[in-house]
């Protein structure tokens, strides 16, 4: 009979070490903000040109780091572009946004591709939407706001320079014509005011 109670007792004993030990990880995964009820929402934002940015970039809110993005997956091309003119989205990036922030993600908000000073890391941010729009549900996909592009900006102005330098070359004999004439206005102007007028004026 003492035999029989031990072995009850011995087994309440692994089975309440059990179920504190699963209360504790509980505990843990909750504090580290894996646990499911912790979750907050997942958006999918898609790019054109994602300007750089790299699995695990912060995602910012009013400029509040809330979340990161949690995974990068390219995208087939269609085979005609938008309808409103951008470049067709190339790359997904699903992101995180904990509960705390996630009533100011609206169905208006924006998502833009920012970086944190002039050569910082690139980070997704945010810009919460009108409070009379309805929150973006959990797993929508939304398109971003795809950010300039240097290389494109730097080879424009290339080309305008150029094309400035161009024309210069072009019409060289004539701006060095005119330049002339209007030295010899001037000069003819100083000569004929008198003594105090030229003072007066120069």
């Amino acid at each position: 009979m003492r035999a029989l109670f031990d072995n009850e007792r011995k087994d309440l004993l692994v089975g309440g070490f059990v179920l504190s030990s699963l209360v504790a990880i509980g505990v843990l995964l909750a504090a580290l903000g894996l646990w499911k009820g912790n979750r907050g929402k997942r958006f999918v934002v898609r790019y054109g040109f994602a300007g750089g940015v790299d699995l695990g970039a912060p995602v910012r809110v009013a400029g509040i780091k809330v979340g990161k993005v949690e995974s990068i997956e390219f995208l087939p091309r269609p085979s005609a572009p938008e309808h409103s003119g951008e470049a067709p989205p190339a790359v997904q990036l699903r992101v995180s946004v904990t509960p705390e922030a996630t009533a100011l993600v609206r169905q208006d908000s924006r998502f833009y591709v920012n970086i944190a000073g002039i050569i910082g890391e690139r980070y997704v941010e945010i810009v919460p939407g009108s409070a009379e729009v309805a929150e973006l549900a959990d797993g929508s996909v939304v398109r971003g706001v795809d950010p300039p592009r240097i290389d494109q900006l730097l080879s424009q102005g290339y080309g305008v320079f150029g094309k400035i330098l161009a024309f210069l070359e072009r019409n060289e004999r004539t701006f060095d014509g005119l330049l002339g004439d209007a030295e010899k206005l001037l000069s003819e102007i100083a000569k004929s005011l008198s003594g105090a007028e030229k003072k007066r004026l120069f």
